[in-house]
């Protein structure tokens, strides 16, 4: 019987940093999603012990081939010109999670043909997050206008020591480059983690927008304003921490009191935040919990309010009119702490954090309550998503049983 790898990792939102996450002077806090990926590696005696087929069964006639020639020392891989397929490699080779990260963030640069912030790689492969960017320079020499070339159809693999091996793109030795004892890979990964009885929702809405335009304009009127953008980048970052800090810190009160966290949480489910504070009556041990969730309300609502002007003073929309007056009628309904626009805004989606109590009776559930505005809004197209906050930190091995549809779609013709 053929042997079978499955690998997978998660889909993520940012939902906090965008833009500035771009810089290593700031971060971005991203939270991992139910939604993943998979990767199926499996034998296939029938393609020949030096043959390569990569197909991706979600789009049409999506099929690759690689060719594989060995000598004592090298192997090489030769293919039409192509850099999609080479994501196969980031997860199936490698020394662990650090050099599959190094991997898949070399390889995801070099198929766009520039070098971002990568937190989308790491949250692959780490999960939720804290996230500071690496410097770019560590990818210096692979990324220059040859390495990069669409015409480039070989890569060497060089047998290193210790059973590992190191690849070369025009004799540059990439293993040098991406081995996680290099320590130019400067990125940090704080844990990060959304507080217990929350829950993180998500929505497509209307057409979308193009990232890289966005980001083109942002980054030039940073640029052109070097003083007015630092002051606003600084105070952004300040509450995008204390928003992270915030968070973190209802995760401390719960582990601190279970029972009285419950309690609390119940209680602000059935009330919009603009009540959470107003009961005079309210005990003492209940407080702590439902004052952490009006700041992670008011600062979630700052942020969006200084993103907002950052869209206005650079002509981009990272959320335009049509979001803000929806992003305003969610965060206003009964046990919605808090929502925005993920990564650079835009009218590609949104993202709210609601209460999601253990029992909500006699009250509805916030997320019911969410759904159903969602679904009677007439103003803009609102798709709700199914995806929620992934507890599986990152990339892991699967079973392909274990996955429903995934055998039907990845098993190999007889």
């Amino acid at each position: 019987m053929a042997h079978t790898t499955v690998v997978s990792s998660p889909g993520k939102v940012l939902v906090s940093g965008g833009y500035l996450v771009l810089d290593r002077e700031y971060s971005g806090t991203v939270v991992s999603t139910s939604s993943r990926f998979y990767t199926v590696i499996q034998e296939d005696a029938s393609r020949g012990a030096n043959n390569i087929r990569v197909r991706s069964p979600q789009f049409s006639s999506a099929t690759w081939e690689y060719f594989i020639s060995m000598t004592q020392s090298t192997v090489k891989v030769e293919e039409a010109p192509t850099n999609i397929p080479m994501d196969a490699f980031s997860v199936a080779y490698g020394d662990g999670r650090l050099l599959a990260h190094n991997l898949a963030q070399y390889i995801h640069c070099y198929a766009q043909g520039k070098v971002g912030s990568g937190f989308d790689v790491a949250a692959a492969v780490f999960g939720s997050h804290i996230y500071t960017r690496f410097n770019p320079a560590v990818l210096n020499g692979l990324m220059n206008e040859e390495a990069a070339s669409p015409n480039i159809s070989l890569i060497s693999f060089e047998i290193a020591d210790a059973g590992l091996f190191s690849m070369q793109l025009n004799s540059k030795p990439l293993y040098l480059t991406l081995s996680p004892s290099n320590k130019a890979w400067d990125y940090t990964i704080k844990p990060f983690k959304l507080p217990p009885l929350t829950r993180l929702m998500l929505a497509d809405v209307d057409a979308g927008s193009d990232t890289p335009t966005l980001v083109g304009k942002v980054l030039k009127w940073r640029t052109e304003n070097p003083e007015k953008a630092l002051a606003l980048w600084t105070d952004i970052d300040r509450l995008n921490t204390r928003l992270a800090e915030t968070l973190a810190a209802l995760s401390g009160l719960y582990e601190k009191d279970a029972s009285s966290y419950i309690t609390a949480l119940k209680y602000i489910a059935s009330l919009q935040p603009i009540q959470w504070l107003a009961n005079p009556y309210q005990p003492e041990e209940e407080k702590p919990t439902i004052a952490k969730f009006y700041d992670a309300h008011m600062i979630s609502r700052t942020i969006r309010i200084r993103m907002k002007e950052m869209g206005e003073l650079s002509g981009v929309p990272i959320e335009p009119a049509e979001q803000t007056k929806l992003l305003n009628s969610c965060v206003s309904l009964a046990g919605v702490i808090g929502g925005g626009v993920p990564g650079a805004g835009g009218y590609d989606a949104i993202w709210l954090l609601v209460c999601d109590p253990i029992d909500s009776s006699p009250d509805i559930p916030p997320v019911q309550r969410v759904e159903q505005a969602w679904s009677e809004y007439t103003e803009l197209d609102v798709s709700p998503l199914s995806a929620k906050e992934s507890f599986a930190h990152g990339v892991c091995v699967e079973s392909v049983d274990a996955v429903i549809g995934l055998a039907a779609v990845t098993t190999l013709p007889s």
